[in-house]
């Protein structure tokens, strides 16, 4: 059919409203659906997670991860029980990119994990940077996870190790340091009778 000298076709039959309403929904829910997650991680106060680098190799059985990840708490301030209750997600969200940039083809993709060592940054750094960063504050700490016991990899020079269930946080002394020194300034409330604590 011609109208107003464009062409368009008149199907023969309409597609019923049943499937109209469906698709209307999924639209809807795909729209929505990155502001509800966002609202939700804000409620359980859910730290943002980037991942900068992943990479994975082979040994043994398994898959050996390597990543570097940017940590945003909500608050914008990163403490060690944020980043005590964020290590699984930490582990697995680098894991899962790591995957998705190999091939369908290659082994890799199909291995468990078997070790991972993830270094944990409170400050967005490109990856030419993140290369040889060194001991500066701005590195929380590294997040291991080991099941092949035979990998053998140091720690950071002068960190306090820490067994968090089945994951082993390194943290590093610079940012230990700087802040228990924040947290020693930082004023103390009040209490009911008006006294300090």
């Amino acid at each position: 059919m011609i109208e107003d000298n464009l062409v368009f076709y008149v199907p023969q039959w309409r597609m019923p409203r049943f499937f109209s309403r469906c698709q209307t929904l999924y639209f809807s829910i795909r729209l929505n659906w990155p502001g509800v997650v966002a609202d939700f991680r804000s409620q359980m106060n859910w730290p943002h997670l980037i991942i900068r680098q992943a990479t994975i190799h082979r040994n043994a059985w398994g898959c050996v991860l390597r990543s570097d990840v940017y940590i945003e708490s909500q608050s914008g301030v990163v403490n060690q029980e944020i980043v005590r209750s964020a290590c699984r997600r930490i582990i697995k969200k680098s894991f899962k990119q790591a995957k998705s940039s190999t091939s369908l083809l290659n082994l890799l993709r199909y291995l468990p994990l078997g070790f991972a060592e993830v270094h944990l940054f409170r400050k967005d750094y490109r990856h030419r940077r993140l290369a040889n960063f060194g001991l500066a504050e701005d590195l929380i700490a590294t997040v291991r996870l080991q099941r092949i016991h035979r990998i053998e990899s140091p720690y950071i020079l002068g960190s306090t190790i820490e067994n968090h269930g089945r994951y082993r946080i390194a943290w590093n002394k610079a940012w230990l340091e700087e802040t228990t020194a924040n947290d020693e300034m930082r004023p103390v409330p009040p209490d009911a009778w008006g006294q300090t604590k």
